[in-house]
């Protein structure tokens, strides 16, 4: 998984809590098997407690690093406001006509709701406003809609799902990777709302 900035250069973010997810479950699952407030029982809860720990402290370590190389590079940081709470959200359930119920998604949302906490994106943004107070810096919030689905180029509104990594316009003809494209329109807006052509 990859975040781009609008001048091209993109932030690979480590899967910190996937990569261990499997030790995780393995040690849930032994835990749920033993006997409570026994020798055992502690010693496998402080090991769970330990992974956990170890997860927080890579994630918070590359926050950081990472918001300190933004700051590095710009006075102003424009990022989405984005409803982290709202697209976490469990989808609704579906019924049929007969009352059982049809698939709604919720293994596919569950997937995805695991890899928006990994990324740590509100923890970031809070970081990253922080820190570029101390620095005498701005960190600028613009609404997130439509900002992966209109060109940055002519601004044409060009509908695609979440599979399709690709920005291709069918009326200027710009094509660019998706998140690059999302990152042109989000500076831009920010740009507008200090009064500044982009």
């Amino acid at each position: 998984m990859s975040h781009y900035a609008s001048n091209g250069t993109h932030v690979s973010v480590p899967r910190f809590f996937r990569k261990l997810q499997k030790r995780l479950q393995e040690l849930q699952r032994r835990l749920s098997r033993t006997e409570k407030r026994t020798p055992a029982y502690r010693k496998i809860l402080l090991a769970l407690q330990k992974v956990h720990y170890r997860i927080k402290c890579q994630r918070m370590d590359f926050l950081h690093k990472t918001a300190n190389g933004v700051l590095e590079q710009a006075d102003y940081v424009v990022v989405e406001d984005l409803n982290i709470q709202g697209l976490k959200r469990r989808p609704k359930p579906k019924k049929a006509e007969d009352g059982s119920y049809l698939p709604n998604g919720a293994a596919a949302k569950s997937g995805l709701n695991t890899s928006i906490s990994d990324v740590g994106w509100y923890t970031f943004v809070q970081i990253l406003t922080y820190k570029a107070i101390k620095l005498g810096k701005k960190v600028l919030k613009v609404a997130a809609h439509f900002t992966s689905q209109d060109c940055s180029a002519c601004g044409t509104r060009v509908k695609k799902s979440l599979s399709t990594r690709t920005h291709s316009c069918p009326d200027c003809g710009y094509t660019a990777n998706r998140d690059f494209n999302a990152a042109q329109n989000i500076l831009g807006l920010g740009m507008q709302s200090l009064g500044v052509n982009p």
